[in-house]
């Protein structure tokens, strides 16, 4: 239901019928002014029938404290108000809920929800930080907790008694105590800390370490790590128990060379490294034998592809981006016979190389932002290609072997590529916490 009836008599006999037949109802309501001052009138009329959904986002009109009395069947509620009075004492009344998504400017955390699994309050930026986080330590069933970007300071003690929880996102939260608390989340695989400062903090306090509870959240699987331009210097050890982890993402965090711990990580598939200018040595410590995705922006110390390379025997996709080789240095990427996706933008190239027709296996191919002179010929064996991306125009070569394979040919106008690299410095300038995941 998307659209409640203006006439509350209307409503009321409508609530009546569902509930007589006990219809399961879902409401979906977005009002805006003048429209969101009706509302809480309309609401009331309904709030006797068998609605066990509601996502309402209403703007600029502050929600009476009673405005959800009634709806005791909810199991899943959506809620984006500017204030509710009372302080979301109502929210306390509805022991169904399973699911909530509040985005309200929450000062305190609502008590007795203890049937919840999901629990959302990302976005939500009271003036003071919010209170009442020991109200999370009676929902033992929670699976799913998202708090990004809601003046968090310190990891709620609270949390070490939810050890069913296997999403939790604290991104973009001021944090730099209590990480201790996350040790009993033992069925953890997801932890999202993109953007929050404690690494940046860490640095300013001379610490420059990862914190050690990562010992303990050994069910982990995916961890992004986001220096903010600062240097980890020590604290990788910490990363050795991981033993699930598969998809690790280090952006501004790396200095000189790539900690050692990593060949240790060998359930790795998947790594991402971004912004490390000057990374030059440690490469043979990357997991040669599960690596299957690796993706490298702007790390540009060394001037060749490292000989550890050649090593990587599993790698089906590599994405180099921004690594300027001079027109050479890539001689350790032939002997990748696996490789399906490969990615060689802004790389410095004048020419395709000769020997990338070693790479038979390939179906994808992006050589965007280069300024290539010739030898196109080379691409010719590449008898499974279906993908090429370029920058400026198709030379008649290229444009014939898409007509004759039937090549999905994909031309960046040079303005275009220029204006996408400008957005992304200015995003980058605007955003220092990082964006999403590189790969």
């Amino acid at each position: 239901m998307r659209n409640l009836l203006e006439d509350p008599a209307e409503a009321a006999l409508l609530a009546a019928f569902l509930l007589e037949r006990q219809a399961k109802t879902r409401i979906a309501l977005y009002a805006k002014n003048p429209e969101s001052l009706l509302v809480p009138e309309r609401l009331a009329a309904l709030r006797f029938a068998p609605v066990i959904s509601l996502e309402c986002s209403v703007i600029h009109t502050p929600m009476p404290s009673d405005f959800l009395s009634g709806y005791s069947r909810l199991v899943t509620l959506t809620l984006t108000v500017e204030t509710i009075e009372g302080d979301f004492q109502a929210l306390s009344q509805l022991s169904q809920l399973e699911r909530l998504q509040l985005q309200a400017g929450l000062s305190q955390l609502p008590d007795g929800l203890s049937q919840l699994t999901l629990l959302n309050l990302s976005f939500n930026l009271p003036e003071h930080p919010m209170r009442g986080w020991q109200h999370l330590a009676p929902l033992t069933l929670l699976r799913e907790l998202h708090a990004r970007h809601c003046r968090l300071s310190q990891v709620p003690a609270a949390l070490s008694r939810l050890t069913l929880v296997s999403v939790l996102d604290f991104a973009d939260n001021e944090i730099a105590e209590g990480w201790q608390h996350l040790a009993a989340m033992e069925r953890l695989p997801q932890l999202h800390l993109q953007g929050c400062p404690m690494l940046e903090e860490l640095t300013l306090r001379a610490r420059r370490q990862l914190p050690d509870v990562l010992e303990q959240l050994t069910a982990v699987s995916s961890l992004e790590i986001y220096g903010l331009g600062t240097i980890l210097e020590s604290g990788w050890q910490h990363l050795a128990p991981l033993t699930c982890l598969q998809h690790l993402f280090l952006h501004r965090c790396l200095d000189l060379e790539l900690p050692a711990v990593l060949s240790r990580l060998t359930t790795i598939t998947s790594l991402s490294i971004g912004d490390a200018p000057e990374l030059y040595d440690g490469w043979e410590h990357l997991p040669q034998a599960s690596l299957q995705r690796l993706c490298l922006e702007e790390v540009s110390g060394a001037d060749e592809v490292p000989g550890s390379f050649s090593r990587l025997t599993a790698l089906t996709n590599l994405a180099v981006r921004g690594w300027d080789f001079d027109g050479g240095g890539m001689h350790h990427l032939w002997p990748l016979q696996r490789l399906l996706h490969l990615e060689l933008v802004e790389c410095g190239l004048t020419e395709v190389p000769r020997e990338l027709a070693r790479l038979s296996g390939l179906t994808s191919l992006d050589l965007s932002e280069n300024e290539f002179e010739g030898s196109w010929q080379h691409l010719l064996p590449l008898a499974h290609l279906r993908n090429l991306t370029l920058t400026g125009f198709a030379p008649p070569q290229v444009e014939a072997l898409q007509q004759r394979r039937g090549l999905n040919l994909i031309i960046e106008r040079e303005e275009e590529a220029e204006h996408e690299t400008e957005e992304e410095s200015s995003s980058s300038e605007e955003d220092e916490g990082g964006g999403g995941p590189l790969m």
